[in-house]
């Protein structure tokens, strides 16, 4: 009975946005945000050329991640020193 939740519940954790990286687990597996949950059929598909979608994950890569990484480092060093300055 508890196995029909779990396509939600994993729908739902994937939507949420972190604390730490002010992302959500889809936007950064995916590059972008996620679709809304409603009906799509007779809307004209917006797929990317591949030399857009390629432009696309170059800017993530080279931007987006490291920009991220940074900043969650930052963070966890800021929690470090708390947790240190609590910790004596």
């Amino acid at each position: 009975m508890w196995d029909r939740y779990i396509h939600s519940i994993q729908a739902a954790v994937n939507r949420k946005q972190a604390r730490l990286t002010e992302s959500s687990p889809f936007a950064l597996m995916f590059g972008r945000k996620e679709n809304a949950f409603r009906d799509c059929r007779g809307t004209e598909s917006r797929l990317m050329t591949y030399k857009d979608l390629k432009e696309h994950w170059n800017r993530i890569t080279s931007i987006v991640y490291p920009k991220i990484s940074k900043e969650v480092k930052a963070k966890q060093e800021e929690e470090k020193k708390r947790f240190r300055k609590k910790k004596k």
